[in-house]
C-alpha cells in the first residue's frame, strides 16, 4: 500500500486510510473477544454443573436404581453414567491433566508444518459454518476488496496491485499453495 502511494502521488492519504483501516481492525478484533466471553462463561458453568452431577448426585442415584431394580442390571446408558461418575470420583484429577495433555499436545502439532497442513485441511474440508474457518474467507474477501479501493483512489491501475496482494491469507489459499508447490516439485 505505501510503495503504491508513493507510484500514485498520495502517500499521506494512503497513510491516513491505513491507519483508520487498522484502528477499525482493533475495534472490531475487541468486539469479537468481548462476544468470546458469555460462550467461554456458559462452557465453565457447564462443565462445572456437568462435574458436579457426576461427583454429588449420580452417586446418591445409584442406591435408589439398586433398589428399583432388584439386582438386574442396569441399561446399558445408565451403567455408562454411572461408571463415568466412578471413574471421576476416584481419578478426577488425572481426568483434567489428561484433557489438559491432550489440548497442550493438540496445539504444538498444530504448529508442525504437517500439523498446521492436517489443521488447515480440516477447516477446508469441515462443513461452512460460521464458527469453522468462514470468517477466514469473509476476512481475506473484505481485505482485498478495501486495498482494491484503496489502490483504486490513488491511482494503481488493477494489475499492478493485484500482482502486490500481502495481506493474509486463509487456509484455503495456504492449501492451494502448496498443491500447487508439491505438483510442480512432482513434475
Amino acid at each position: 500500500m505505501v510503495r503504491a502511494g508513493e507510484a500514485g502521488g498520495a502517500l499521506e492519504v494512503v497513510l491516513n486510510r491505513l491507519a483508520e483501516f487498522a484502528e477499525k481492525a482493533e475495534k472490531i478484533k475487541n468486539k469479537v473477544k468481548g462476544a468470546m466471553v458469555y460462550p467461554i462463561v456458559v462452557l465453565v458453568v457447564a462443565v462445572g454443573i456437568t462435574g458436579f452431577l457426576l461427583v454429588a448426585v449420580i452417586p446418591k442415584f445409584k442406591d435408589i436404581f439398586n433398589d428399583l431394580l432388584e439386582g438386574k442390571p442396569p441399561p446399558a446408558i445408565t451403567q455408562f453414567v454411572m461408571d463415568a461418575s466412578n471413574m471421576v470420583m476416584k481419578n478426577g484429577l488425572m481426568v483434567v491433566a489428561a484433557i489438559a495433555v491432550i489440548v497442550v499436545l493438540f496445539k504444538l502439532f498444530a504448529k508442525t508444518k504437517f500439523g498446521r497442513y492436517m489443521v488447515d485441511t480440516a477447516k477446508i474440508n469441515a462443513p461452512d459454518v460460521r464458527f469453522v474457518g468462514a470468517q477466514d474467507r469473509c476476512g481475506t474477501h473484505d481485505a482485498y476488496a478495501w486495498h482494491a479501493a484503496r489502490l483504486g483512489r490513488a491511482g494503481v491501475v488493477r494489475d499492478q496491485h493485484r500482482a502486490r496482494h500481502h495481506w493474509q491469507r486463509g487456509p484455503r489459499a495456504r492449501h492451494a499453495e502448496r498443491t500447487t508447490l508439491s505438483r510442480k516439485v512432482r513434475a
